[in-house]
């Protein structure tokens, strides 16, 4: 007579949503799946049944995949075969791309271990480039990251066979505020090497334009990946007065960068001044310093870039020249300043195949009545009207010259006053007047 076959066992499957890298448990696995029932004892309790992959499964590939796994009652010898759901996506990991813009893996903290592992069900090993990945212990103090030896670093050459990607070699627990450098040898300026995953959504990409000597930092907070910022900060090159000291130079150390500086992101120093006395595109070398969210501090040396200008000549003078004060009399007489610290300066930076002869004059304009008696007296104590321009000083050009000239006079020399006895003056009146100065470039 006809009869059918019932199973003694029967499953129901639980959808599951993992990251890359995740381990594959026991315990794990009992939750794939659900309303374990024998047909002869009804509903069985999680104790009462083992569940165990059928094939060979592993979290290296993003995508959604079926998943077969086996159902065994512990009471008796009824098994029953289920395919489960499985959603893996990014997690906590980077996204690794080779110079022709390929996806070539990842590295992932999600099993707690530096793995690697594959972001798309296509790749299925290496293509590209070798890549060099070097690890710096969260308990460093203050390393310069472009500089410091890393505590583990492996590489992961490029192959030929493409089955499965070449197990990387650092063991480990990776422990919070570690920091890894991730570096594709060959790079060019336009690669992306690096996108930043956050519970399988696609967060940050590095821009080629932060590639610092062909390396990507990233820290480790704990949870996830960050970009150390301090060792890819956007820099710009700034313009620097010729002969500008170390002083001068570290008060806009700042300036070199786009990002302001802020409380995590400071200058330190120059590890390396640019040449200040020569003209154009100098280089120079100045450390940075970033305090990660749990307190550590990690250092980077930056490679800038200063224009140094080809100089300027300059004139300055004390704003206000005071004469002592007068009795008028029946008899000529010469006044003199009421300070004997009055100067004027000259600061000639350019370089010196622009530099040249100059000359410096001076004339009086603004007051009719005392215009007339503002005199200049030379060296020679000779005597010159100030109502036309005066040559006051002269300097021959010469690679031996002085950045700065200081022009300073005698008590009896340089401007005076000089009234006559029938002078248009008048007593208890206060006068005056204003100098104009000419800085004359060339032969005179």
């Amino acid at each position: 007579m006809p009869f059918e076959v019932y199973e003694e066992l029967s499953a129901d499957p639980v959808a599951q949503d993992l990251v890359l890298g995740s381990k594959i448990t026991t315990d794990m696995l009992h939750g794939w799946v659900k309303n374990v029932t024998s047909l002869s004892t009804g509903e069985i309790s999680p104790t009462d049944y083992e569940v165990k992959l059928t094939d060979e499964f592993t979290t290296t590939a993003i995508g959604d995949f079926n998943v077969k796994v086996s159902v065994s009652s512990k009471v008796s010898n009824d098994k029953v075969e289920v395919s489960v759901p499985v959603t893996v996506s990014m997690g906590d990991a980077i996204e690794l791309s080779n110079t022709q813009g390929e996806k070539i893996g990842a590295l992932t903290v999600n099993d707690n271990q530096l793995s690697l592992v594959n972001v798309d069900q296509k790749v299925t090993g290496v293509i590209g480039n070798d890549i060099e990945i070097a690890v710096f212990d969260g308990n460093m103090q203050l390393p310069i990251l472009n500089q410091t030896k890393p505590s583990k670093h492996a590489k992961l050459a490029a192959t030929a066979n493409k089955s499965e990607f070449i197990k990387l070699p650092i063991a480990g627990t990776i422990t919070k505020d570690t920091v890894i450098k991730v570096a594709n040898n060959g790079m060019q300026e336009d690669t992306e090497l690096l996108i930043n995953y956050y519970s399988g959504i696609k967060e940050w990409k590095m821009p080629y334009r932060f590639i610092e000597d062909q390396a990507i930092y990233y820290h480790y907070n704990g949870e996830r990946f960050e970009a150390v910022e301090v060792a890819h900060l956007t820099k710009k090159t700034v313009a620097i007065k010729r002969m500008a000291t170390h002083q001068d130079l570290d008060k806009v150390g700042n300036e070199f960068f786009l990002k302001p500086m802020d409380q995590t992101i400071k200058f330190i120093s120059f590890s390396e001044y640019p040449d200040t006395s020569k003209v154009g595109k100098q280089p120079g070398k100045i450390i940075v310093e970033q305090t990660l969210p749990a307190g550590n501090k990690v250092r980077f040396e930056h490679n800038v870039e200063a224009d140094i200008d080809t100089g300027t000549i300059s004139f300055a003078a004390d704003k206000t020249m005071v004469f002592d004060d007068i009795t008028l009399t029946n008899k000529n007489m010469t006044v003199g300043r009421l300070s004997d610290d009055w100067q004027l300066k000259v600061n000639d930076t350019r370089i010196e195949t622009l530099k040249s002869d100059w000359q410096l004059y001076a004339k009086v304009s603004g007051d009719k009545t005392l215009d007339p008696y503002m005199t200049y007296v030379d060296e020679s104590n000779g005597k010159h009207s100030m109502l036309e321009n005066v040559p006051i000083y002269q300097q021959k050009q010469s690679v031996e010259a002085a950045n700065e000239t200081i022009i300073k006079w005698e008590a009896n020399q340089g401007i005076m006053l000089d009234i006559p006895k029938n002078s248009d003056l008048q007593a208890d009146e206060k006068y005056q007047s204003t100098i104009e100065w000419a800085l004359v470039l060339g032969e005179e």
